[in-house]
């Protein structure tokens, strides 16, 4: 499976709310496919920035640990997952903050996405790049929310990708086979993305599995800010609950796989990171947390901040029965196996072939 058109893939993107595309029939209701999954790589170079404007010290060292990491590391790891999937997964996910932001003008930003778009996707020739809006790709240096430079320079190139004629902004959704991956847009607005995927879930009813591709997590994972989530996080999980759905997202750079249960059914949630800087060999991927641990410290945090801030927090853990792990920070990749009865994550943190972390998730 080489190139889309070999998918035997059902593409639907959302444009003013209707249906825009449709391809080919679908495969078989067993078929089995790999996925390839790339979290936050935060492409950066000195040519998107004069040098003219003052930054503030924290974005100083974003952009030194930006430029150090794509010197060597960050290539190294893209060509690592490139060599291990290319010609076996279907697609490649890239789940947001696939650049650093904060260029000096409109412009320049436009330049910057393109250039992390066509530099993440050198190492995946053949296969469809699927990019996730994320915080940092609308992140110009004098606004934190600077969509027109991605829609006019990323939306087209995701577009193309999906052989689609238009997308409207970061929501869109596409099918391969009976399985369902609803991509959103955090940076629109909650009520935007929440019709979205009703509209999506209520239109696909005879999915198989159902993936939600989201740049901020739906669940908290986050220990010092678990409120930095995907708009109308609550209301999105527990219609996603109900279809036993795979949340994949990025944005925290520490991988995590956490599940929420309610009486409503339950949905897992996979942070996927593939930052330059924690990439190296010989290193596994081990346990930090455990979920009462997490819970443990981020209440710790959120007390420190006041008692609004801890009842809130308390709020989002009334919401189901929660469990899993916050890994010790590692970057990689992640590949999905997908057939009938189940989904297989496999994540790799070096060159050597091995996973260093598998679990089969059954539906």
């Amino acid at each position: 499976m080489s190139t889309w058109k070999n998918l035997t893939c059902i593409l639907f993107v959302l444009a003013s709310l209707s249906l825009a595309a449709q391809f080919a029939p679908q495969p078989s209701p067993d078929a089995k496919y790999q996925v390839t999954v790339i979290g936050d790589v935060h492409f950066d170079a000195l040519d998107f920035h004069t040098g003219d404007a003052p930054i503030s010290a924290g974005r100083a060292r974003e952009r030194e640990r930006n430029l150090a990491m794509w010197k060597e590391a960050s290539k190294k790891l893209l060509s690592t997952a490139g060599k291990q999937t290319n010609g076996k997964s279907a697609f490649v996910i890239q789940l947001g903050d696939i650049c650093q932001g904060d260029a000096d003008t409109p412009e320049l930003q436009e330049k910057l996405l393109g250039t992390a778009f066509s530099t993440v996707k050198r190492y995946f020739p053949s296969l469809p790049l699927v990019v996730v809006k994320g915080n940092h790709d609308v992140r110009l240096l004098r606004s934190q929310n600077g969509n027109p430079p991605y829609q006019k320079a990323m939306l087209p190139l995701i577009a193309k990708e999906l052989h689609a004629k238009h997308l409207e902004d970061g929501n869109y959704a596409f099918r391969n086979g009976r399985d369902l991956f609803i991509a959103v847009d955090g940076f629109v607005g909650a009520e935007k993305v929440t019709e979205f995927v009703r509209k999506m879930l209520d239109k696909h009813k005879d999915t198989r599995h159902v993936v939600l591709l989201t740049h901020l997590p739906l669940l908290p994972v986050a220990t010092g800010n678990p409120f930095w989530r995907l708009p109308a996080a609550d209301e999105i999980a527990a219609m996603l609950e109900s279809r036993n759905a795979l949340v994949l997202a990025a944005h925290t750079h520490t991988y995590s796989l956490v599940e929420r249960k309610s009486p409503r059914g339950r949905i897992v949630q996979l942070v996927t990171t593939s930052m330059g800087n924690a990439w190296s060999n010989g290193h596994a991927l081990e346990p930090s947390m455990d979920w009462k641990q997490y819970v443990e410290a981020a209440s710790a945090a959120q007390a420190s901040k006041g008692e609004k801030q801890l009842n809130d927090f308390k709020l989002i853990l009334g919401n189901g029965d929660f469990s899993g792990t916050i890994f010790k920070q590692k970057s990689g990749f992640t590949v999905l196996n997908f057939d009938d009865k189940s989904i297989q994550i496999r994540i790799f943190t070096d060159d050597s072939g091995t996973p260093a972390f598998l679990k089969k998730l059954k539906f």
